[in-house]
C-alpha cells in the first residue's frame, strides 16, 4: 500500500504521516527565525513584515514555553523578538501602543530567569 501524500508546493510528496510527526518545537524554531528575519528586512512594507513577523513569535513563543518551560533559551530568544519587533515597529509608527507592547515582553523577560542547558 503506497502512503497517504500531503501536497505542497514547497513539498509535493511529503507523507501524510511524516508530516504529523515534525516536532512541535522544530516549527517553533522555525517561526522564530522567520520572524527574525522579518524584523531585519529593509524599509518599505513595514506593516506588512511587522504584522508577519509579529504572528511568527506569537505563533512560536507557547510551542518552545509548552516544550521546554518560559524560562528555557528558546522562549526567551522569541520574547526578545518580540520587543526588538515591537521597538522597531513603534519607530517606524510611532503612537500606535507598540511602545507598550514592547514594554509588556521585557517585563515578562525580566521576571523568567533564564534556565541554563534548555533549548
Amino acid at each position: 500500500m503506497k502512503p497517504a501524500t500531503c501536497r505542497s508546493p514547497s513539498r509535493p510528496h511529503i507523507s501524510t504521516a511524516r508530516a504529523a510527526a515534525i516536532q512541535p518545537w522544530r516549527l517553533a524554531k522555525f517561526l522564530k527565525y522567520l520572524g527574525r528575519a522579518r524584523v531585519g528586512l529593509p524599509r518599505g512594507g513595514d506593516q506588512d513584515r511587522f504584522t508577519l513577523a509579529e504572528a511568527n513569535f506569537l505563533d512560536a513563543y507557547p510551542i518552545f514555553a509548552k516544550a521546554h518551560g518560559e524560562s528555557a533559551k528558546d522562549p526567551r530568544e522569541c520574547a526578545q523578538g518580540l520587543v526588538d519587533l515591537y521597538t522597531a515597529w513603534d519607530k517606524a509608527e510611532p503612537g500606535k501602543g507598540y511602545d507598550a507592547k514592547a514594554a509588556e515582553w521585557k517585563t515578562k523577560l525580566a521576571g523568567e530567569p533564564a534556565t541554563p542547558g534548555n533549548n
